[in-house]
């Protein structure tokens, strides 16, 4: 897995971000390794994103979608 070092933390622990999936997470220092210069050519898989609605329950999903989501084909 690729990641990229958020911080130092106590303990000889760091926090890391994952940067193809997103996910962060405290590892041991021991734990962290340096990354083959090839796979470092390709760009990240993760992308930062935020929710603009959010399903409260109350509303069905599909008023939420666009019609176009259910009805798309492949290009």
């Amino acid at each position: 897995y690729r990641a990229r070092l958020l911080m130092n933390e106590e303990n000889n622990c760091i926090k890391i971000v994952y940067i193809d999936s997103g996910n962060i997470e405290t590892k041991q220092i021991d734990q962290f390794y340096p990354l083959d210069p090839s796979f470092a050519q390709l760009p990240a898989q993760a992308i930062g994103c935020t929710l603009s609605e959010v399903n409260d329950g109350r509303t069905p999903l599909s008023h939420m979608i666009p019609m176009g989501f259910f009805h798309s084909r492949p290009i």
